[in-house]
């Protein structure tokens, strides 16, 4: 309600440019998918969609509407439109769900380690740019701990990055 709120005011404003009124669409699309909500998120990430059509968030999102309804066409072609403009994580592991649900499980763990690789190579570039913090914190951190525990993969990568993630970010989210 807070969200489409904010936004209804942003709306009133003309000066307000397409990608922040997006912001909140997907967002506000967010929150509709984590309460189950489908086909009102749906709905929001269709409207920052045609609000900013490079809002990768917005077609990461009907990606993983899709892949959670089984429409692995859809999921597979959004995904692709989100790497078209973002190197997603998140939409590489939608690609690999998707082989995974049409029984290709060399095109699963293929993007599945496309996944892992990515993961590899922020982390070293985080290392050799000494960024982090104290806790050598990355931001892919916990996307990546997420992606993994919700496969089943690599956990002995993904259980360091989730107690890095825990020690520098102890917020409701990380919990």
């Amino acid at each position: 309600a807070l969200l489409d709120s904010a936004r209804r005011a942003l709306e009133a404003n003309r000066g307000v440019p397409e990608p922040t009124l997006a912001w909140y669409w997907v967002k506000t699309g967010v929150e509709r998918a984590k309460t189950g909500e489908t086909e009102k998120a749906r709905a929001c990430y269709a409207k920052a969609f045609a609000l900013f059509p490079r809002s990768y968030k917005a077609t990461l999102g009907l990606a993983q509407l899709a892949a959670k309804a089984g429409q692995w066409d859809e999921a597979t072609m959004m995904a692709g439109r989100t790497l078209d403009v973002a190197n997603s994580l998140d939409a590489k592991a939608v690609l690999g769900d998707a082989c995974a649900a049409r029984g290709d499980l060399k095109g699963r763990d293929q993007w599945y380690r496309v996944c892992l690789n990515m993961y590899r190579s922020e982390c070293a570039a985080f290392g050799e740019k000494g960024k982090g913090g104290p806790h050598r914190v990355r931001p892919i951190d916990r996307q990546f701990a997420a992606f993994c525990a919700a496969r089943g993969l690599f956990v002995n990568e993904a259980l360091p990055a989730a107690l890095r993630d825990f020690d520098n970010r102890p917020d409701a989210a990380a919990r």
